[in-house]
């Protein structure tokens, strides 16, 4: 690699929930911690289904979880002049 090129890595954490109006709900999370924990993850987004304190932008509730996912991606950008 040139000195003219720079390499970073950004991950996020994006979490579904789907609703009771049929629609889904995605909250993402930049710069999670290094090893996320999936059981802890998956029982914090049932206690917010649970405690009905989420809803999509037209009121419906977060009825139930569908899915965490963890991104990586790296970008390497080289200037040219």
């Amino acid at each position: 690699m040139s000195e003219n090129t720079k390499t970073t890595t950004a991950k996020k954490l994006m979490l579904q929930w789907g609703t009771d109006g049929d629609t889904t709900i995605r909250v993402n999370l930049d710069n999670p911690v290094d090893t996320p924990d999936g059981e802890a993850i998956s029982l914090a987004m049932e206690s917010i289904v649970s405690a009905n304190v989420l809803q999509d932008s037209k009121g419906n509730d977060a009825a139930l979880v569908k899915s965490a996912v963890l991104r990586e991606t790296t970008v390497t950008e080289e200037v040219l002049f």
